[in-house]
């Protein structure tokens, strides 16, 4: 679990995370993509691959976060959403507080610790909220979030987390940049020469020796 292997699409996902990142730090604007892919396929990977490229550091008292990772609460809300971004943030108050008091706090820290881009996991969530008024509450919510803060956000989630940002025009328009993370397909000779090439290093990289 400790070796990574970055193939190809891992590679190519990896580069438009970089460009949205470098694009938000650039031109001190929202960027939006979203990361669809099934269980198993390596998104959780990808996320903490990408993170430990810029670690979090303490700088004048102050704990700079420049990529800050959030998993989406199963039957999510503004308030619970919030509390889970606070948490994340390392705020010791997380759980306290209105759905507008922790809003407030999000907005604070995130330019107080220069968050650059943020994962939000597990977004597929938001699919399973309790009605179609609170999915339309917390998703205007988020898209507000992102409008005011400035940051590169990244959802990440099963493929049916696409049909929540089809659902709100707002949300749709701002992550028209979207990228599937699937599987190898046996029946493209590419893919199974790729996925041979992967073997052969994860079998180099176990400590046993390799019989000739």
């Amino acid at each position: 679990r400790e070796c990574l292997f970055p193939h190809r699409r891992f590679s190519e996902i990896t580069g438009r995370i970089a460009e949205q990142h470098h694009y938000s730090v650039t031109n001190k604007a929202a960027a939006g993509l979203m990361i669809a892919g099934p269980s198993g396929v390596g998104k959780t990977s990808l996320i903490r691959f990408y993170q430990e490229q810029f670690p979090r550091f303490s700088d004048g008292g102050v704990t700079r976060i420049p990529v800050l990772t959030v998993s989406t609460p199963a039957g999510p809300t503004v308030k619970n959403l919030a509390q889970a971004i606070l948490a994340s943030l390392g705020d010791p108050a997380a759980h306290r507080g209105s759905a507008e008091e922790k809003t407030q706090r999000i907005h604070l820290f995130l330019e107080r610790c220069e968050v650059e881009i943020v994962f939000l996991d597990e977004f597929h969530h938001f699919f399973y909220t309790e009605s179609t008024k609170h999915f339309r509450h917390i998703s205007d919510w988020l898209k507000g979030l992102m409008d005011a803060s400035h940051v590169a956000l990244i959802l990440v989630g099963l493929p049916e987390g696409e049909e929540v940002v089809k659902a709100n025009p707002q949300l749709w328009r701002r992550f028209s940049s979207r990228s599937l993370l699937s599987a190898f397909n046996f029946d493209d000779a590419d893919d199974f020469i790729e996925f041979r090439g992967l073997m052969k290093a994860f079998q180099e990289a176990l400590p046993l020796e390799i019989a000739v």
